[in-house]
């Protein structure tokens, strides 16, 4: 959106946790209500029963926000598959839904999330996705799973920051001092953050971790691991920074870490947010799981990817990181990463958008 405001009109519709109360640019507050619980119950059974048109009216109808006409915008970009439905009928406003996930896989690791919202999911996205303008989505995996499912083209969007956010990579000696890498993002139990917990105890103190974690009240998970880094002096847990500030923090470290959770859910097909944040820190990569991160990885050579390697099989390569071997990811990264930006994006699935003025 900041991208396109500077040739076009935009507006956005956001809950009110993201408010900027004063903002021109604020349509309205976008809110989602728990619903009754005959409501939640109605959904959950209609669901189970194969009635999955009326479970997505339900679902829909949880959405509290201003109304929107077809015809009122030139565009509109839906982030969320259960708001979709309130949009997928527009003809006089093209109207993107931005899959930011693989619905249908989004907790799948987990049984009873399977039969009832990834079976919901599964159902929009088959009903609803294909009467839109476009479809985008984040990594090239999910592009093929989004095809396979709705045999509609899908376009690439990957989650590339503003080429104006891009830190030069900076020349830090290592010798004489741990190699400080840094995490961040949610504390979600099927991430299994504490992999990387336990790649530090492995790699021990001659490198540190910082996890900057995103937290709710009340999560056990964010809890147990506060629980397991105890005694371990070379892993933190920091609070995070504005969304604004995270490259700049990102930047003062060497290395982002990201092994992820070998599991049944979309951990395998994620290409995430700080993916590129990392590299727009100058920072080089080490990944674990993603195809699409061990993708982006190694074309560009910009840090080390792992598969499904044990965290002692990981260790072991980390420990052969030299300062040569870290200066030759950071010349990648001035490279490559620069050219990865959202305006690009824009160029390749809506070169429209860059050449003439809607609303």
């Amino acid at each position: 959106m900041l991208t396109l405001s500077k040739i076009h009109d935009c507006q956005y519709l956001c809950p009110p946790a993201l408010d900027e109360d004063n903002d021109p640019q604020r349509f309205g507050y976008l809110r989602r209500s728990p619903g009754s619980p005959f409501l939640r119950w109605l959904g959950r059974v209609a669901t189970e029963s194969g009635w999955c048109h009326i479970a997505a009216h339900v679902e829909a109808k949880r959405f509290i926000m201003p109304t929107v006409v077809d015809g009122q915008f030139d565009y509109i970009f839906v982030h969320d598959l259960y708001l979709l439905p309130h949009f997928s009928n527009f003809r006089k406003t093209r109207v993107i839904f931005d899959a930011r996930e693989y619905y249908p896989m989004e907790f799948s690791d987990n049984k009873a999330w399977a039969k009832t919202v990834g079976k919901l999911a599964r159902h929009i996205c088959l009903r609803h996705m294909p009467k839109v303008y476009r479809c985008i989505t984040v990594s090239p995996s999910i592009v093929k799973l989004y095809e396979a499912l709705i045999g509609c083209p899908i376009g690439l969007f990957p989650s590339y920051p503003r080429e104006d956010l891009y830190i030069s990579p900076q020349e830090r000696p290592i010798e004489g001092r741990p190699i400080r890498l840094i995490h961040h993002g949610n504390a979600f139990r099927n991430r299994g953050l504490e992999k990387m917990i336990e790649l530090m105890a492995e790699l021990g103190e001659g490198y540190s971790l910082d996890m900057m974690l995103v937290n709710t009240p009340g999560n056990k998970y964010f809890e147990e691991l506060k629980q397991r880094i105890k005694g371990m002096k070379n892993v933190r847990i920091i609070p995070p920074v504005h969304p604004d500030e995270i490259i700049e923090t990102c930047s003062e470290y060497d290395v982002g870490l990201y092994l992820m959770e070998v599991n049944d859910s979309q951990n395998r097909y994620c290409l995430p947010n700080k993916y590129f944040e990392f590299l727009y820190a100058g920072l080089p990569v080490i990944t674990s799981f993603s195809e699409d991160m061990r993708y982006f990885t190694d074309k560009y050579g910009v840090g080390m990817s792992f598969g499904h390697e044990s965290v002692k099989q990981i260790a072991e390569q980390v420990r052969q990181l030299t300062p040569i071997k870290l200066q030759q990811y950071r010349d990648a990264i001035k490279k490559h990463v620069v050219s990865l930006n959202v305006t690009n994006n824009i160029k390749t699935n809506f070169p429209e958008l860059l050449d003439n003025k809607s609303g």
